[in-house]
């Protein structure tokens, strides 16, 4: 009887185990190759997503465009551009959200000078190209409330005086040096090294990068 078990115990250890450890190893490997797949798959779909979200509202802009009034469109880029303020600077006061003001105007006038450039051509498209102005991004706690903010809220009704301002065209550049990008102090994206500012406003880094 113990010749038996102690044969049992030896095969056990010497093919049971390292069986299941190595098929426990695959299944941990499978699992984590397909959770890598996923995630791959997540992130082309959002992208997808996000052009074809992009695309549909260019389409949209153009048609409107055929219907409103130029003071419908005037409306809705002060609109848009407040918001745009609101979600992004409304706490630098005055002077922070006329700079982001600037640095949206600024990119439409790249694009102007242009022809065409790749964060949109107007106020609108700029403010709500993908992945720039962070406000209006889907996952972005601000873009929830940024839908619902009214005149009411005292910081909106400033960013909607400053946007007026922007949109006729009285605003001056904040920035001094028409800066196209800018940062919160606290974060060193990768576009801004070895990059100098044109401006330090509250607590937001400016730069023209074109």
């Amino acid at each position: 009887m113990n010749l038996i078990n102690q044969d049992l115990v030896w095969w056990i250890t010497v093919f049971d185990l390292p069986a299941m450890a190595g098929l426990f190893w695959l299944i941990w490997r499978t699992r984590q190759d397909s959770d890598r797949a996923m995630e791959h798959i997540h992130v082309k779909l959002e992208h997808r997503s996000d052009q074809f979200r992009e695309a549909l509202h260019a389409f949209k802009l153009e048609v409107a465009k055929s219907y409103a009034s130029q003071s419908d469109l005037r409306d809705l880029e002060i609109d848009v551009l407040a918001r745009t303020l609101w979600g992004e600077a409304r706490g630098e006061g005055t002077a922070g959200m006329q700079a982001v003001a600037t640095v949206v105007l600024n990119r439409v006038r790249v694009a102007q000078n242009r022809g065409k450039f790749w964060w949109g051509n107007n106020i609108i498209q700029v403010c709500q190209k993908p992945y720039q102005f962070s406000c209006w991004n889907r996952a972005d706690p601000n873009f929830q409330k940024l839908q619902a903010i009214d005149k009411t809220d005292l910081y909106f009704a400033t960013a909607l005086r400053i946007a007026r301002r922007a949109v006729v065209g009285v605003l001056d550049d904040a920035t001094q040096g028409a800066a196209t990008h800018y940062h919160a102090a606290g974060i060193s994206p990768y576009w801004a090294k070895r990059e100098t500012p044109t401006a330090v406003i509250g607590s937001h880094i400016f730069y023209y990068l074109v």
